[in-house]
């Protein structure tokens, strides 16, 4: 009988049978040793590092954006660990409370921005949204506290409010909002645009979209204004067609 042949190429999917030419190879009692003796010379906080963060898992949507959710835990961690180095640091140089609690928000604003400054799905943005909000409940609270004691910290509390008001204009022009202008809604699929609207700003700022807790400048309120009247009129619009089109 005669043998059949097999065109090359191999298997499509990529997964080879298991074979004595691909199978994995035991690891030798040296290969072990030489492991060990080199995790002996490491210091310390590295191997806290490899024993609390988790590993990174990219996943690809559909679109073809990468979900690093992984990423993002890896970065809270590293900001956390840095966030008490600076305490630590604070302390040993006198300085107060509320430089210390400055500071540390200052490092969570800096590391969610840069979170928003990657190329990441609908679904990551949003959960980076749900975070920035949080992240302002604290700042209005540090800007509440600020405003109730003495005036000597003002420099500090403009500072930390100039840079949430960055980070949130960075929020609506990165993701699915992706462009050279923050706001612009024309472009952004109903799903973003509703969770801008009925969300994500008035989760900020409440329903009537107030900035006065936050103490942002008069120019600053009126971009936040101008960004949720932008995104109305989308919403609107979407809900005008949806009406002609049942009809």
């Amino acid at each position: 009988m005669a043998s059949r042949k097999v065109k090359p190429g191999g298997f499509k999917d990529g997964n080879l049978p298991q074979g004595k030419f691909n199978r994995k190879k035991p690891i030798s009692k040296a290969q072990k040793e030489e492991e060990r003796n080199r995790r002996k010379k490491l210091p310390g906080y590295l191997l806290d590092e490899h024993k609390t963060m988790p590993m990174t898992i990219s996943h690809v949507s559909d679109k073809g954006t990468v979900d690093n959710s992984s990423e993002e835990a890896i970065t809270e961690a590293t900001a956390s660990s840095e966030g008490r180095d600076q305490v630590q640091n604070s302390k040993k140089d006198g300085s107060n409370e509320d430089e210390i609690l400055y500071k540390g928000l200052k490092i969570r604003i800096r590391k969610l921005d840069d979170q928003f400054s990657k190329e990441v799905s609908t679904f990551s943005w949003i959960k980076l949204c749900n975070n920035l909000k949080l992240l302002a409940v604290d700042v209005r609270t540090a800007v509440a506290e600020s405003k109730r004691s003495n005036e000597s910290q003002n420099g500090l509390t403009m500072d930390l409010v100039n840079s949430l008001f960055l980070l949130i204009q960075h929020s609506l022009q990165s993701g699915p909002l992706k462009g050279s202008k923050p706001g612009y809604f024309k472009r952004s699929s109903p799903r973003v645009n509703g969770f801008v609207y009925g969300k994500y700003l008035p989760g900020l700022f409440g329903e009537t979209i107030e900035c006065s807790d936050y103490c942002f400048s008069e120019n600053q309120s009126k971009a936040i204004k101008s960004w949720f009247k932008r995104v109305q009129v989308q919403c609107q619009k979407k809900q005008q067609s949806i009406k002609r089109l049942s009809k």
